[in-house]
């Protein structure tokens, strides 16, 4: 379904009075439409975006933002769930962040990326994605991850693919670290979890913690536990435990440096 689309639906459903569900009004409207043209955004973005509509269309309470925030999510919801979309919200696996984003419900696999990139470049995010799945670390280099553009069907020159690279980054599909290094960005994984868990069941692991899909994350040094950890939930776990032991087989944990570093930036 494209922005187009949406808008058009989005707007019938706002004039409709004929649901029982509570009606969007027009601050819910110029809310949806922000993530329709952005995608995702941080928890910063969206309170100032939730007052922004306010303001314009209606009463804000600064004191109550939060629960604020969460009436406009479940109306909006309530009515395009119905389309298969939600507002979900979802945390960057390198630092804790959180973000905000309009999510596909429905779809289960990479073919939601159709309406936005050619056959042979949903190709090449695909062997992208498998990459990131089986690495160790969750990560891989860039010369590595333009080598793909040798193995997809029809090769893309190096040139074409680092264009394409870019692009996946600014629609936050992927990241790239300080160190160059590419993962799989807040969008693709609050997008891509479903899909990840049904094609590559024997690599995808949920966080012994929050439960969601983590690539990216601290192992249990048992070599047979398959304990995993975001860095940001096992730094919660562990904050002000001099003795860090495994939740699950009790062994010892060791602790990296992304552990100790992990923001601790929650959403409200």
């Amino acid at each position: 379904m494209t922005q187009n689309q949406l808008y058009i639906i989005v707007e019938m459903r706002r004039k409709d009075t004929r649901h029982t569900m509570q009606k969007l009004k027009s601050s819910h409207h110029m809310f949806i439409q922000a993530f329709m043209t952005r995608g995702v955004m941080n928890g910063t973005e969206v309170f100032n975006l939730l007052k922004l509509s306010c303001e314009k269309y209606g009463d804000y309470d600064e004191a109550s933002r939060t629960q604020l925030l969460l009436d406009y999510c479940h109306t909006i919801n309530s009515n395009i769930s119905m389309l298969g979309l939600e507002i979900k919200k979802g945390k960057d696996e390198t630092n804790g962040t959180g973000y905000y984003g309009l999510v596909n419900t429905v779809e289960s696999n990479i073919t939601l990326l159709a309406s936005q990139y050619t056959e042979n470049e949903l190709q090449f995010f695909k062997m992208l994605l498998e990459e990131f799945v089986k690495s160790e670390s969750g990560t891989i280099g860039s010369i590595e991850a333009l080598g793909i553009s040798e193995k997809i069907p029809k090769k893309m020159s190096k040139t074409d693919a680092n264009q394409l690279l870019d692009r996946f980054e600014r629609e936050k599909w992927i990241g790239k670290s300080k160190e160059g290094r590419m993962y799989l960005g807040i969008r693709g994984v609050m997008e891509m979890e479903q899909y990840i868990f049904e094609m590559f069941e024997d690599f995808a692991v949920r966080c012994n913690m929050c439960k969601k899909l983590c690539i990216q994350g601290a192992r249990c040094m048992n070599g047979e536990c398959e304990t995993r950890m975001h860095f940001h939930c096992a730094q919660r776990v562990f904050r002000g435990k001099s003795e860090k032991r495994c939740p699950e087989c009790r062994g010892p944990w060791q602790e990296s440096s992304q552990t100790r570093q992990a923001d601790q930036v929650e959403m409200e």
